[in-house]
This record gives structure tokens, C-alpha cells and sequence, in this order.
């Protein structure tokens, strides 16, 4: 997945490091290659569409399916997927996200111009849009990914890449 989010594991460890800094390396290694995983995340999305744009393919959005920390969810608390809208959002990138659980988007991400799509708008972006999927909620595990450029299945839904 994209990495850990939530209210107890992606912050409760930090306290214990803290606490405890030479009895917890073990903790504070984990928090700290589990926080790397949204740069990871960043780059390989990154790497995608300059593979998308050497093959002169317009790409006019990144979709991004999933918003909340764990699937079938609505919560948002540290999770990961707010950190990669920002930052391909500061990026120059035209960031959708799509998440049946999620109401609407943080200010802040709006202030970015990243938009929030229902699943039924999702079609109207296919033919020129990369699908990163970031949260297996069940309403995304039997769409079909084909008519996208390129899909990046981070959570393990099962797709591949189309192109």
C-alpha cells in the first residue's frame, strides 16, 4: 500500500521512540521506511508518466482511487493518500481523486486544485488519465482499469499496467 495512516500506528510508535529512543531502534526504523513510502509512491507515479510522455501521449490527469487511511473507510487521519495528492498537486500535476467513503476533499487540497470525482465521472477522464489505486475499497475491485493510459495498482487490487 501506499503506507500506514491513522490514528495509532502511524503516530502512536513516535511516542514510544521518544520515550525509549535506545530500546526502540527497531520502531523507529519501521516509522521511518514506512514514512519514505509516499516519496516511493511520488516516484514511481513520476516515472510512469515520463514513460507515458516519451510515447507522445497526451496525459491530462492523475486519478487517484482512494483517499482514506485503510479501505472501506472514511477517515482521513494521516493517511497517506493526502500526502501524495499534495504533492503531485505541487508538482504541476492535475490530481482527481475518487473515493466512494469520502464525503468531500480537505480545504487545503481544494485550495491545490485537486478535485474530488464521484466513480460515475471517473469515465469521462479514462481515455487520456493515469489510475493510481491507492485504497482497495470494494467498489473499485471490479472496475475495469483498461481504458486508462496506464494504471499503478499500489494497494494490490490485482491490475496491471496497460501500457
Amino acid at each position: 500500500g501506499p503506507g500506514v495512516g491513522g490514528h495509532c500506528i502511524a503516530v502512536d510508535p513516535w511516542f514510544i521512540v521518544s520515550e525509549s529512543p535506545e530500546e526502540s531502534l527497531l520502531i523507529r526504523q519501521a516509522r521511518e521506511v514506512n514514512d519514505l513510502k509516499v516519496d516511493w509512491v511520488v516516484s514511481s507515479i513520476l516515472k510512469n508518466i515520463d514513460r507515458i510522455n516519451r510515447g507522445s501521449t497526451d496525459l491530462s490527469h492523475i486519478i487517484l482511487f482512494g483517499l482514506a487511511y485503510k479501505a472501506d473507510i472514511d477517515d482521513l487521519r494521516e493517511s497517506p493518500s493526502l500526502k501524495i495528492a499534495l504533492s503531485l498537486s505541487k508538482r504541476g500535476m492535475r490530481v482527481k481523486i475518487t473515493d466512494p467513503n469520502v464525503p468531500h476533499l480537505p480545504k487545503y487540497l481544494k485550495e491545490e486544485g485537486i478535485e474530488l470525482i464521484s466513480l460515475a465521472e471517473v469515465d469521462q477522464y479514462t481515455a487520456s488519465s493515469l489510475a493510481v489505486l491507492l485504497v482497495p475499497h470494494k467498489q473499485f475491485l471490479n472496475l475495469t482499469y483498461k481504458k486508462f493510459i496506464a494504471t499503478i495498482d499500489i494497494c494490490g487490487i490485482g491490475t496491471t499496467q496497460n501500457s
